[in-house]
């Protein structure tokens, strides 16, 4: 009689624990990182130096996945039952308080980390508090910033609820922007913590480093570009010559350059992951030219060239992407009857309202008359493109300028005239009076 029980009862706590495993096991996240259950809970609390080296180790390996692949997961994990340790979450709210903690001398160059970070998380959807556990955060960060972290669940309360996790970075949404283009870009969902590491590679080629954020601003130059202007701040206007001299100050900001286009090219976007971001299969670019006025820019040639420096005057490549192109450009492009070509040569002078990105560099054929090197220039992403032509057939009243100019000229050729006939009546007196006394000194022979 007492056998059967405990037979139950075992098998009960068996399956019970078989099940327990089978749900952690559920989430994709925990097979791609490598972490088991019992590893998951050596992370948190952060107490002394494993604890922080087991989240180094977990940070490290989260750092390598893709936001794009976590949100994926957090998509699946999201369910109805009750959260468990090794799920994939989202956390946003508002920054209540940070920790750092150094991590392990012996795991740093390993890792190539330096400390973990422990961010205390005001939730928007809730009144409570999550701890989040990230490698980095944006320098500028405060107190009553709100940001928005992805990971892995290292924690949940007695009630089933989250209350720690590991995170890539986070996303940074600064509640006193630095200046109007990064408000603009937060309100759009734009990470702008990442706009300073932007900074830092200016003159440098495009990598993969750039393209979330990148990506990220051309969708919410889209989104700007169709919000009526009255409901836009009024962007600073700036010349090409701004921006070669201090790109740092203007990255992320609304600007307004005017420049003439020279061509449009068409690319192609082959990432179903960027194609729903955007909303399109491509973007364009616009090459153009901007004043530089009376300065003159000279790029020197590479190291161990006998090259000449590269010399710029009046005239500056600048670059210009765009989700779209506005239906004035459009109608040009349906003009030259090359709606199919991938590139379409288009010159005029637009005034273009968008988000500096940086400097970029890339290889140009003026550039190799002077020993190769890479060419740079300013790249931005157009929120508008205005056409900066004539629509007045006599714009600024040319044709009154025209009849102001051929009157006074009028007038002139009538002074002239009266001017001559002063002159010679004078000159003519002069004459008479002349030889009245030269006939009058003279003594002529009265015979030869």
């Amino acid at each position: 009689m007492t056998r059967f029980p405990v037979t139950v009862a075992f098998t009960l706590l068996l399956t019970f624990g078989l099940l327990t495993d089978a749900a952690y096991a559920e989430s994709e996240l925990v097979s791609l990182i490598g972490f088991d259950l019992s590893r998951i809970e050596k992370t948190f609390p952060v107490r002394n130096e494993d604890s922080v080296g087991e989240a180094a180790k977990l940070l490290y390996r989260l750092n390598r996945m893709t936001s794009e692949k976590l949100s994926e997961i957090a998509a699946k994990d999201k369910q109805p039952n009750a959260p468990t340790l090794g799920d994939c979450s989202i956390v946003e709210g508002t920054v209540q308080g940070i920790k750092p903690f150094a991590i392990p001398e012996k795991l740093i160059e390993f890792l190539e980390l330096r400390q973990v970070l422990q961010v205390t998380v005001q939730r928007e959807e809730a009144a409570s508090t999550v701890t989040l556990l990230t490698t980095e955060l944006p320098r500028d960060i405060t107190i009553g910033d709100r940001i928005r972290g992805i990971g892995m669940v290292i924690e949940t309360s007695e009630e089933d609820v989250v209350s720690a996790v590991a995170s890539v970075p986070v996303q940074w949404f600064p509640a006193k922007p630095k200046n109007e283009g990064w408000k603009l870009l937060s309100s759009k969902g734009v990470d702008v913590g990442q706009l300073g590491s932007v900074a830092l590679r200016n003159r440098q080629p495009l990598s993969g480093e750039d393209t979330e954020i990148f990506y990220a601003m051309l969708a919410a130059s889209a989104e700007v570009g169709r919000t009526p202007k009255n409901e836009l701040p009024t962007p600073a206007r700036i010349k090409p010559v701004d921006l070669l001299k201090d790109p740092m100050a203007f990255t992320g900001d609304f600007v307004q350059i005017k420049v003439e286009t020279i061509q449009v090219t068409r690319i192609a976007v082959t990432e179903p992951a960027r194609q729903k971001q955007l909303g399109s299969d491509h973007y364009f670019q616009i090459d153009a030219i901007g004043d530089l006025g009376n300065v003159v820019v000279e790029i020197a040639p590479p190291p161990g060239s006998d090259g000449q420096p590269a010399k710029f005057q009046n005239r500056y490549p600048i670059s210009i992407v765009s989700r779209t192109l506005p239906a004035w450009m459009q109608q040009r492009i349906k003009a030259t009857k090359q709606t199919d070509a991938v590139v379409t040569p288009i010159v005029v002078p637009v005034a273009v309202d968008g988000f500096f990105f940086r400097l970029w560099s890339y290889s140009s054929e003026y550039m190799r008359q002077f020993g190769g090197g890479d060419q740079f220039g300013p790249l931005l992403i157009a929120a508008d493109l205005n056409n900066r032509e004539p629509t007045n057939p006599d714009p600024a009243g040319v044709k009154m300028i025209g009849w102001i100019a051929a009157i006074a000229t009028c007038a002139s050729i009538v002074g002239l005239f009266i001017w001559s006939l002063i002159v010679a009546r004078r000159d003519r007196r002069i004459e008479r009076v002349r030889k009245e006394r030269e006939a009058e000194q003279m003594q002529l022979p009265e015979s030869m």
